[in-house]
């Protein structure tokens, strides 16, 4: 229970909400960071002072151009509310973005599923819409993989932001691991100061879907190569600071958060927690 309630107080550094994440105030002292110099040439001020740096997070917008109907649980009643739909998402982003310029924005996975448009054109029609909300970097959920690898390959590729999955790996064949799908990691040098990101999607997919929706693709768990790329960002990379982002499920991501590789240092987490979507 202590350490369920940990993570719980944790997740407050990046916690999801019905939308769009929680802003984690990155406060980086830039003196302490000795080796480090930024390439954002859009981070100005002194040196010496402190940057907050605001991260949001989307996840499980499923399609939803359109506001449309939730379920809310407000003072011990059912609530329903119109909600959602890209036009008031990129508008809450906008609004926040221009409240701190050292803003940026990522989109954990269930992008490419969820509604007729998508369907109807095997979800190309969201290429422009997603990279018109001008994200940062994207995660590959459990349902990208719903029009099949090739596709999933097309439609991610097609996004202008860098993609990460630390754990889905080209099949070869006989249970044969060939090389991840997607680089396994993102290092930002922010304000003088690096910030690494994992990405990791739920490797029950090929179990909780059909498996043919994810033939030629091997899913991995974190633990397998988490230690591995934790220490590249640390010792290789020099990272101050390590993000998982997860699109896994609370339980999944709960053991996730309490391994020891997990333990001190400046790693966070960026979850799909509560799972709602926009």
């Amino acid at each position: 229970m202590n350490k369920r309630r940990d993570f719980l107080k944790s997740m407050g550094l990046l916690g999801l909400g019905a939308t769009i994440a929680h802003p984690l105030s990155a406060y980086a002292d830039i003196a302490d960071s000795k080796s480090y110099k930024s390439k954002d040439t859009t981070m100005e001020g002194n040196i010496n002072e402190k940057q907050v740096i605001s991260i949001l997070q989307t996840t499980d917008v499923h399609c939803q151009v359109h506001p449309h109907d939730e379920l809310f649980w407000e003072n011990g009643q059912i609530e329903f509310r119109k909600t959602g739909g890209y036009a008031n998402l990129s508008a809450m982003l906008k609004t926040l973005r221009a409240q701190n310029p050292h803003t940026y924005t990522l989109d954990t996975g269930d992008m490419f599923q969820g509604s007729e448009l998508s369907v109807e054109t095997t979800g190309k029609a969201f290429v422009p819409v997603l990279n018109a909300m001008d994200y940062d970097l994207y995660l590959p959920g459990n349902w990208e993989v719903v029009y099949g690898k090739k596709n999933m390959q097309d439609l991610m590729g097609s996004l202008t932001a860098p993609k990460i999955c630390t754990n889905m790996y080209h099949d070869l064949g006989e249970g044969k691991k060939g090389e991840l799908i997607f680089q396994p990691y993102q290092v930002w040098n922010v304000a003088g100061v690096k910030i690494g990101f994992l990405g990791y999607t739920d490797p029950l997919v090929p179990k909780r879907q059909s498996p043919i929706y994810s033939k030629g693709i091997l899913y991995t768990t974190p633990e397998e190569n988490l230690q591995h790329y934790v220490d590249v960002l640390k010792n290789q990379e020099k990272c101050a600071f390590i993000i998982i982002i997860a699109h896994l499920g609370l339980s999944q991501q709960i053991a996730l958060a309490n391994r020891p590789e997990c333990e001190g240092g400046k790693l966070y987490f960026g979850w799909r927690y509560p799972r709602t979507r926009a």
